[in-house]
This record gives C-alpha cells, structure tokens and sequence, in this order.
C-alpha cells in the first residue's frame, strides 16, 4: 500500500446523470466562476506557470513533469473545492501534495504515468517489435525513398505502424480517456488507491456517456469561442471549465456538503 489508507471504490456511489445534466453543468456553476473568476483564474495560471518551469529541465523533464503536474493540479482541485465549500484559499493550497498530502501525491503520480504506461505499451513497444522484425531505421530510410518515387508501395512496417496507431487511438479514446477523467479528484479527495480511482472512473465515465457528451459538446464551443477571439477568450472559458468539471464530479459521485 501506498503513502495513508484507502477507500475501496465500491464503497462509493456512481450516479447516471442525463444528456440534460450534462449540458446544465456549466450553467450551474456559473455564478461560483463569476463570483470567484479571479482567483481560480491565479490559481489556474500559478499551475500552468509552475507545470512549464518543469518542463524545461532537459531530459529529466519527461519524468519531473508528470511528477510536478500530478501535485500541482490536485492542489487546484482543491482550491477549487474549497471555493465551492465558501471557504477562502489562499496561493499555497496549491502546493499542499508538496507537504501535507505527500501520502497521496504518489498514488496521483501513478495516475499520471498512466497514459505513459499504455503508451509505451500499445504504441512504443509494438513499433519497436516491428524494427526488429522487419528491419531497422536505415531500411526505413530507404522504404520512404521508395514510396516518395511510387506511392503504390506499401511495406510491412508501414502497415503494422498504420495498425498500431489505430488500435492506440481507439483504446486512448474507449478506455483510457474515461480511466483518467476524474481518477485524479477520485484518489486525492476520496482517498482511492490509483488502481481503484482508475476503475471507477472509467465505470463512472461508461455509465454516463450521455451526459458527458452533453457536457463534452458544450465545452467544445466555449473553447471554440475562446479561440476565435485570437486566444483571449481562453482565459475567459477556462475558469469556467474547471468549475464545471467539479460539478460534474460532485453530481456523479454525490458529494455532499457542497455550496452550489
């Protein structure tokens, strides 16, 4: 076992909301971004700030990052949260995986590495398997050579990659997607080992395709929107997207004692 004790994830409801209730979840949460814009508006961007300063140390990056995002995020969450129970948080409940909650950092860290996993699984490791069997980057070298001269030619390596990467979109989509929605929230606040947090939020996520649809939809044109207006809109959308996506979480799994 990993950092405190854990719930199980069948002790915890999973609730089917509609097509209805996912289009209604911005709307719901509207008046806590409008009242509070600001500071979830530093708190986003104090995270984004500290995720990019990670990001830039060479090599070390790509296991740091994770790392950092994993803490930093779940320190918004919680910022978040605290809003909604009209509490007022300051800066550093950020940063509390860094030192109250380290139990639970590495059950998030885990939850990160998660796409990294399935990454190097359904994609990495098969296109390296199909190297060593069919040859190696000289040859491919060639190969694309070949095909710039006569598209028609087709190899093995092109098309077992072509069907790697498919097979990897569509797990990406069907099952890693829903496993990561809300397994973050899931392990941090309800104290779920990452295996488990992983698994009922990709049962969550299945049981109300629906309304995330819905919800889904509605996001898709407030950042559309937020585009359009040469990226200012963004700052704008985003406040509101993460308020949402509390609300989202706090119908789903019932939590209770939430000011709306």
């Amino acid at each position: 076992m990993l950092g405190d004790s854990h719930k199980s994830f069948m002790s915890l409801p999973c609730h089917t909301r509609t097509f209805h209730d996912g289009l209604t979840w911005l709307s719901q949460s509207h008046t806590i971004t409008k009242t509070h814009y600001f500071k979830i508006l530093g708190g986003l961007l104090m995270t984004m700030l500290v995720q990019c300063m990670s990001g830039m140390i060479p090599i070390l990056s790509i296991i740091i990052g994770p790392i950092i995002s994993a803490a930093m995020w779940a320190g918004l969450l919680l910022f978040v949260h605290m809003l909604f129970q009209s509490k007022n948080p300051d800066i550093q409940v950020l940063f509390t995986c860094f030192n109250e909650n380290r139990g639970r950092w590495l059950h998030l860290i885990l939850i990160q590495f998660f796409p990294w996993a399935f990454t190097i699984v359904f994609l990495i490791l098969p296109i390296g398997i199909f190297l060593f069997m069919f040859g190696n980057f000289g040859s491919i070298e060639h190969q694309l050579e070949q095909f710039a001269q006569n598209p028609t030619i087709t190899s093995p390596i092109a098309i077992l990659t072509g069907i790697s990467l498919l097979i990897y979109v569509l797990v990406a989509l069907l099952v890693v997607t829903p496993a990561m929605l809300y397994a973050l929230p899931l392990s941090f606040f309800e104290k779920l080992s990452a295996q488990d947090a992983l698994r009922l939020s990709f049962h969550a996520s299945w049981k109300n395709m629906y309304a995330l649809t819905g919800y889904s939809l509605v996001l898709f044109g407030m950042s559309l929107f937020g585009i359009l207006f040469f990226f200012i809109g963004i700052f704008f959308v985003f406040p509101w997207i993460i308020t949402s996506y509390m609300k989202s979480y706090y119908e789903i799994f019932s939590i209770p004692n939430i000011n709306t």
